[in-house]
């Protein structure tokens, strides 16, 4: 946008809901995308599981398809992570060990800190975030 058109504020709604808009369709298409390669990649491990074969054939033009090993992922229930962290100590690998707050955690706190006038140590920091948000009026049409 040219610094010296002079910009409304309703011309600058108007662009912010068509941005919307355009964002709201692109993520439904990605959405509808992702549903059909999951569903592809399915069937194409199903069908080379089924031939014992980790690739598929190599086609001119087009190329092939194999399969990776599995990949491991592990969790812990959050109420028995304190038994985890004692076996771990116990076979030697307490070095797996991370202790941390996330971020959305440590948010929430400060929140409630500010919401009974808890004074915070200055080496918490915290800012904060403006979002703009789109209220479709109700009597024009998508």
């Amino acid at each position: 946008m040219d610094e010296q058109e002079v910009v409304t504020e309703m011309d600058l709604v108007r662009q912010f809901k068509e941005a919307k808009d355009r964002l709201d369709k692109a993520e439904a298409e990605f959405d509808a995308a992702q549903k059909v390669y999951d569903e592809l990649e399915t069937w194409l491990i199903e069908v080379m599981v089924a031939k014992d074969e980790t690739s598929t054939s190599r086609y001119e033009g087009l190329g092939h398809v194999t399969m990776r090993v599995p990949k491991l992922n592990a969790s812990v229930v959050v109420d028995r992570q304190g038994e985890l962290f004692e076996y771990l100590r116990s076979i030697g690998r307490g070095d797996l060990i991370k202790e941390q707050v996330h971020a959305g955690t440590l948010s929430t706190f400060v929140g409630e800190c500010f919401d009974k006038g808890i004074v915070l140590p200055k080496f918490i920091g915290y800012y904060w975030g403006e979002k703009a948000l789109f209220y479709p009026d109700k009597k024009s049409k998508k």
